[in-house]
């Protein structure tokens, strides 16, 4: 007896004389596709046909295995450097961030092969919005980690993903400001310039996308045969400057380690 037409479970009830519950042979080699199914069992006395009892047994067949996915590029990560004036990738400029198909990801599943029986969708972490819309894929991405998560969905709402990672960095040095000073004439009598007639300054330092440490400095008058300043061994700000050329190099780093310098040039003459 069928209570539900639309799933089809074959049985044999064989019947004792002494009323004990029937014994019931298998199934029939047919497997079961999804769904509920209610089989009612119906005893009687075989002697003369009377009714005796009834049971029901309910079956509820359930897909809870995942699909399978093939990640490839919608697994990738990737470091990238921020534009120095926005501070932030363009979603363009990442090769490998698309929508992927179906097929791209090269689905399987238990109960299905019809592309058209899954859904793909995504998740954008730190999204300001629909993490799950197209503009989350579109915006441009900050500095930091992002993640795109991938979603692949079949008909029991069982899903499987793929990750990809985006770091995003501020690659760009400081850009310092120095301006070579204007000759000296050296104090009278002394041979040298006072350090308050020079003035010395720290350059202007132009830097958008991280925090600039404090600037340091070596103040020196010849270079070693690699290039390399030799210090003099004296203060930019209080010590004098002698006849010549006097040079100031300074070091900036941001935050992030960034790093650049430039160089100041004091000429004293007589």
């Amino acid at each position: 007896y069928y209570e539900d037409l639309a799933y089809v479970c074959e049985y044999k009830i064989m019947q004792k004389t002494n009323f004990e519950l029937a014994e019931i042979s298998k199934f029939e080699n047919k497997p079961l596709t999804k769904g509920t199914y209610r089989i009612i069992w119906r005893f009687q006395n075989e002697l003369n046909g009377a009714s005796i009892d009834s049971c029901v047994t309910t079956i509820t067949v359930k897909d809870v295995i995942a699909p399978t996915v093939i990640c490839g590029d919608w697994e990738k990560s990737g470091t990238f450097a921020a534009d120095p004036l926005t501070c932030k990738l363009k979603a363009e400029e990442i090769e490998w961030l698309k929508k992927p198909t179906v097929e791209e990801l090269g689905v399987s599943d238990n109960c299905t092969t019809d592309p058209a029986k899954f859904t793909i969708s995504w998740n954008r972490s730190g999204f300001v919005g629909n993490a799950g819309s197209d503009v989350a894929l579109t915006s441009p991405f900050d500095i930091g980690t992002t993640t795109i998560t991938w979603i692949v969905t079949d008909e029991s709402n069982n899903s499987s993903k793929c990750v990809q990672t985006i770091n995003v960095e501020d690659m760009t040095p400081p850009i310092p400001m120095c301006l070579d000073l204007d000759t000296f004439h050296a104090d009278d009598g002394l041979c040298v310039v006072s350090a308050e007639r020079v003035n010395i300054k720290e350059p202007r330092v132009e830097e958008k996308c991280s925090s600039v440490l404090p600037i340091g400095y070596v103040r020196y008058r010849e270079v070693d045969s690699d290039g390399n300043p030799i210090p003099d061994g004296k203060d930019a700000y209080s010590d004098p400057y002698e006849l010549g050329d006097t040079y100031i190099k300074w070091l900036i780093s941001d935050a992030v380690g960034n790093d650049t310098f430039c160089i100041q040039k004091i000429t004293v003459v007589d």
